[in-house]
């Protein structure tokens, strides 16, 4: 009679070993430096589209309370940063008040991390009509430490006091 040795395969606990687990972090390491750039341009354009955005909902605003209120508003820019050393910077935000007695309509605040310039002046007139009055003025949009000028945006007036966004730092 022959004795049968059965033998007992080994358990495997189940998981990733230690090297695979390396291996795997290695390679999101890798994926992760080579996409650092673009999320950078992202988070980039992100904050100057908001910024953007938020401005001209506020012009629209301030544009459509001196329409209903028959009466002429400006924007002016906030003075309360202590960064602040040009006149057409815009980049502690902005505010909308009434140009009959300066009762202030609402403000908006900014981080200063968007660099907002405004080509003309400390203000923008808006008329009974809800016209904006500074015809070829611009306001520009960028990040100062941004790679690249083209992720800057400008909102441009025409003379009818119509707007037109472009992208980069002039109207064209």
């Amino acid at each position: 009679m022959h004795a049968h040795t059965f033998a007992v395969p080994l358990r495997r606990d189940k998981g990733f070993s230690l090297a695979e687990c390396l291996c795997s972090l290695a390679l999101l390491a890798t994926l992760a430096t080579w996409s650092l750039p673009s999320l950078h341009t992202w988070v980039v354009r992100t904050r100057i589209e908001a910024t953007r955005e938020t401005w001209l909902s506020d012009l629209q605003a301030a544009r459509a309370q001196a329409l209903q209120a028959g009466i002429e508003m400006t924007l002016t820019r906030r003075t309360d940063c202590s960064w602040l050393s040009d006149s057409r910077d815009w980049s502690c935000g902005w505010q909308v008040s009434r140009s009959d007695n300066s009762a202030l309509s609402f403000s908006t605040a900014l981080r200063g991390d968007v660099q907002v310039l405004f080509s003309s002046s400390d203000r923008l007139r808006i008329n009974a009509r809800g016209e904006p009055q500074s015809a070829g003025a611009s306001m520009k949009f960028r990040v100062p430490q941004a790679p690249d000028a083209s992720l800057s945006s400008t909102v441009c007036l025409n003379i009818a006091g119509r707007l037109h966004v472009q992208a980069g730092e002039s109207c064209s």
